[in-house]
């Protein structure tokens, strides 16, 4: 794994893409190879980690032979590491650095001699890392954003607008801790598989293969299984039971943390897994429902005028392309007028 963050490392395209300064060729080659695999998804994180660490700041070109020798001493690499013979994690790594230092030196010496401080700051910051970081993944989506992650086993897990998810960047990725609002198509598990776990504050789900959403947004964990089964077991009684309830197709769950009953109640999934699609399904929905789905994926403050609105029900489905046609639309069917001020969407009159 070092030694594939160190060739990203030196290669200048690369460089530039982090740094904002790519052509657009650099760039789209760059995306292309970032969502081709999940594996790249882990090296990036890793490698800007390390540049932004290094902060490429431009220094006086030196002479790579005297640094290199400098950083050889610093980490111990030179005859004295030779004779240590106890085998630990920490000497094991700092073989592997003595390994990179060969491919390095090949590689400056002859193209960027400018590059060995950088190298320098990178490779001491590969050690801190390696150190004292778990090497997870931490995926972010703004307001408005969606983002979909394909997992090396076939699963795929889309990513809901203002949310986040951390996973082990150590494949098989088998265990994910939610905030916010995800879609899980897990693949089929056996037996010789690890199980997946999706964590969120109140709880976790234990996941057997199939399609299923969790929701956590601050008021408990909502879980609605469109495929297979699913296991939930509340935070604070997993020393208790492997799970405390079994959902099926259709099942849906509210949870909290330390809940000792849980109540499954069968819904349209579909209601609850649409938000990833082009339409927006409704079945007897609230308009509270909708009005607060809407504040919490586009950061928008929504005024209802006439309470008696908020709880009205709606049936059948919306285009779901962007903030302003969903909300001309619901405001057809309430047949009431929509004004748009700069942080605030008003409906009535």
């Amino acid at each position: 794994m070092q030694q594939d963050i160190i060739r990203i490392l030196t290669d200048e395209s690369f460089q530039r893409w982090l740094a904002g300064k790519a052509t657009s060729e650099e760039k789209a080659s760059w995306d292309t190879w970032l969502s081709a695999d999940t594996r790249h998804l882990h090296l990036y994180t890793a490698a800007r980690k390390l540049w932004c660490a290094a902060q490429f700041i431009e220094l006086p070109k030196p002479d790579a032979d005297i640094e290199l020798k400098k950083l050889e001493s610093v980490l111990g690499l030179g005859k004295a590491a030779k004779s240590v013979t106890r085998v630990s994690k920490r000497n094991t790594f700092l073989a592997n650095i003595s390994t990179n230092f060969a491919i390095l030196k090949n590689y400056i010496r002859p193209r960027y001699p400018i590059f060995a401080v950088t190298a320098f700051v990178i490779l001491i910051a590969i050690y801190v890392t390696h150190n004292i970081s778990d090497n997870y993944i931490h995926v972010r989506t703004d307001f408005g954003q969606r983002k979909t992650i394909n997992l090396a086993d076939g699963s795929q897990i889309i990513i809901n607008a203002n949310s986040h998810l951390s996973y082990s960047g150590e494949p098989p990725a088998t265990e994910f801790t939610l905030t916010g609002e995800a879609f899980f198509h897990v693949a089929p598990r056996d037996n010789s598989r690890q199980p997946f776990r999706v964590k969120t504050k109140d709880g976790t789900v234990h996941v057997f293969g199939t399609r299923f959403n969790v929701h956590e947004r601050d008021h408990g964990t909502r879980v609605v299984v469109n495929e297979g089964c699913v296991g939930i077991l509340p935070a604070g009684e997993e020393n208790n039971k492997p799970v405390a309830i079994e959902l099926n197709q259709g099942d849906m769950v509210h949870f909290y943390k330390n809940d000792r009953i849980l109540i499954p109640q069968s819904v349209v999934s579909e209601v609850y897994t649409c938000w990833f699609t082009d339409r927006l399904i409704f079945n007897k929905t609230p308009v509270r429902e909708i009005i607060a789905r809407i504040e919490e994926t586009y950061d928008v403050a929504v005024v209802i005028l006439n309470a008696e609105l908020l709880e009205q029900k709606i049936s059948g489905s919306i285009e779901n392309t962007d903030l302003h046609v969903i909300i001309q639309a619901l405001s057809n069917v309430l047949q009431v007028p929509v004004v748009f001020t700069e942080n605030k969407i008003i409906l009535g009159q």
